[in-house]
């Protein structure tokens, strides 16, 4: 998050993890990544809550996060994500590439409405062969070292089944801008 480290000395900084569509569970006996992820939010003074986009009212967080949903967002939460953005708040989308069914339909149709089209495809990164992992785990190793988010890391990084991203229209320029804010 672009300016994180600012914003977030100077204020509690509100993430909801949406849990309506069989997403990773806050609570997930067993998963060291969410638990991982956790941990550093709560190191930057954030306070995390799960929410439910099914249920009506404005939506007062900083940031809304979606994890592996399972389970296609109506057309109404979809809504309430539009006025949630619209209104300055930030969403963080992971999605499980899925080359059988398309089960989420509405929601990539409105990440492709925002300037992101999430290909149903799998990035194959032929170097990370020589480095001893599978193709279909892309590893790298630069990072901005201006960044907030990555000017301390170090090692590598490793990114299982990634699919590709295409930043399309004309509004796809401001929805980036915005999304890395």
């Amino acid at each position: 998050y672009h300016g994180a480290s600012n914003k977030i000395q100077e204020k509690n900084f509100k993430i909801a993890f949406s849990k309506s569509h069989n997403e990773v569970a806050l609570d997930q006996k067993g998963n060291a990544g969410i638990r991982y992820l956790l941990e550093g939010l709560i190191n930057f003074n954030s306070e995390i809550r799960n929410i439910d986009l099914t249920k009506a009212g404005r939506i007062a967080d900083d940031l809304i996060m979606i994890l592996g949903p399972t389970v296609d967002f109506d057309l109404e939460e979809l809504d309430r994500l539009e006025e949630f953005l619209l209104s300055g708040g930030k969403l963080f989308v992971a999605l499980d590439p899925d080359f059988k069914t398309e089960n989420l339909e509405n929601l990539r149709r409105f990440l492709a409405d925002w300037g992101f089209k999430v290909r149903r495809d799998v990035v194959v990164d032929k170097m990370s062969t020589i480095e001893g992992v599978d193709a279909s785990v892309i590893v790298t190793k630069k990072f901005n070292k201006q960044h907030v988010i990555t000017k301390d890391f170090q090692g590598r990084i490793l990114f299982p089944l990634s699919s590709s991203i295409q930043l399309t229209g004309k509004n796809n320029q401001t929805a980036f801008a915005n999304s890395i804010d």
